[in-house]
């Protein structure tokens, strides 16, 4: 059998599960070979060198031995590039990472070559902690608005998903997950599943469309959002996510409660989180 080639890349954590009582099977995200899944043999041991190298979210550098066939790798090194210890010491900063992570893990492959999904990910990682806590649930919708696009399945703000009738955001329109966007008000009765569209005012629409048009959240850190907003945007993309990406609605609670909560001490406090 041919010696299996010994690959070095930077690799984010997505998932560790156990394998057995003393090692790992941990999931990676990677920019040149996608979604990979590792075993690292012995990683609970008091002495394993592997202790610490890596967790949700980390970001390291890797090697592993490249199998023939897709599985399981086995890995060789593994060392941190960013622990991320500001997000550590936060709680709900942590369950913000996990979802990130939880996302791009779903909607990626076995082995589905992913760099601009890789580079979303460790960019919004990486601003993730930086951010005022007013700002982290609408980073939050913004990263899930660029993970559609960078899969090609992008809901549909400008223009009714039924007609292509121009929606004007200044007038409100209906959102429908199942259709992948707005409709339009002459489209609503032709609708077939009119008992799940979602009635969203007209500043909401504009704030989504310069969510999806901002390639770097820093062009919106400016933005004032009202809780109404935010309610509206979280019931669209949680419902269009649910329908297109299978992502379990109680996974994407969890996070955005936590940053409200985040959100609401600090605001109560006056203290920055």
């Amino acid at each position: 059998m041919p010696t299996s080639a010994i690959i070095k890349t930077e690799a984010i954590t997505l998932r560790v599960a156990p394998f057995s009582n003393t090692s790992h099977v941990v999931t990676w995200l990677t920019p040149t070979h996608g979604k990979i899944a590792t075993v690292v043999k012995g990683a609970c041991r008091p002495k394993s060198l592997m202790m610490g190298q890596y967790d949700i979210g980390f970001l390291c550098e890797l090697l592993f031995y490249e199998r023939e066939r897709n599985g399981v790798h086995v890995i060789k090194e593994c060392s941190v590039i960013n622990a991320r210890e500001v997000i550590r010491g936060n709680w709900q900063l942590t369950a913000a990472t996990s979802y990130l992570c939880h996302l791009a893990s779903i909607v990626t492959p076995e082995a589905g070559h992913a760099p601009e999904l890789y580079r979303l990910l460790r960019h919004s990682l990486s601003r993730l902690s930086s951010l005022a806590p007013q700002h982290r649930q609408l980073f939050l919708a913004w990263f899930e608005l660029r993970l559609l696009s960078v899969l090609g399945v992008p809901p549909l703000l400008t223009n009714c998903t039924l007609c292509n009738a121009p929606v004007e955001a200044h007038q409100g329109s209906l959102f429908s997950a199942a259709y992948g966007g707005f409709i339009c008000s002459r489209c609503k009765d032709a609708s077939r599943n009119s008992h799940a569209l979602l009635q969203v005012a007209g500043d909401t629409i504009a704030l989504m469309r310069r969510l999806m048009a901002a390639s770097d959240f820093r062009l919106l850190v400016s933005l004032k959002c009202k809780d109404s907003q935010y309610s509206s945007i979280g019931r669209c993309l949680g419902a269009f996510l649910e329908h297109h990406v299978d992502l379990a609605p109680e996974n994407r609670a969890v996070a955005h409660q936590m940053l409200k909560l985040q959100e609401q001490f600090a605001e109560s406090s006056g203290c920055p989180t």
